[in-house]
């Protein structure tokens, strides 16, 4: 004679659950306040990224917290991706993208922030307005990273390479003094 057992089912929605919210426990965390993506054509190893990050930490100190990021494989997706997810606080790239990108708006002015006459490589103009009233506007956009200290701190170089400021940034005041701090540091 075989006995057979019934098998209950009642808690395997319970269990899903419980698998549910361990996981998105370990994910995420707290957010940090300035998000620094560096996304050149060449990509950049993860030690390049956590020296930039350990350098400008010790710098900035407790506050803001901030991220740095990077990927050693560079996907033009990837960029699309970071500029319109609207995460990122500065967003640093090689000059033809920094220009090719600019030219369709939605970066920040900095002059206001800086002198554009020490930085003329980052004047370009951009494409500002609304779509029934397009408006070309020739500012500075963008600031070199060879004439920054942020990447010779960090033993790397910056030749080529742009930051800026995106225009759906969470904090553009705080996004443009950290970017005075990586453009001071010596």
């Amino acid at each position: 004679m075989r006995l057979e057992r019934k098998r209950s089912w009642k808690w395997l929605p319970l269990l899903m659950l419980a698998g549910l919210m361990l996981m998105a426990a370990g994910c995420g965390g707290p957010k940090e306040d300035v998000k620094i993506s560096v996304l050149p054509q060449s990509g950049i190893p993860s030690e390049a990224t956590d020296k930039l990050q350990e350098v400008l930490a010790a710098k900035l100190g407790e506050k803001p917290t901030m991220g740095v990021y990077g990927s050693p494989l560079f996907r033009p997706e990837k960029m699309m991706v970071e500029l319109a997810a609207g995460e990122n606080s500065i967003v640093i790239t090689d000059e033809e993208l920094f220009k090719g990108y600019t030219s369709q708006g939605g970066f920040v002015r900095l002059d206001d922030a800086f002198d554009a006459s020490k930085f003329p490589e980052g004047v370009t103009t951009a494409e500002e307005g609304t779509t029934d009233e397009p408006k070309k506007v020739t500012a500075l956009y963008g600031i070199p990273m060879d004439k920054a200290g942020w990447f010779q701190a960090a033993g790397l170089n910056g030749k080529g390479l742009f930051a800026f400021i995106p225009g759906n940034s969470p904090d553009v005041e705080q996004s443009i003094r950290v970017l005075k701090t990586i453009v001071e540091m010596k």
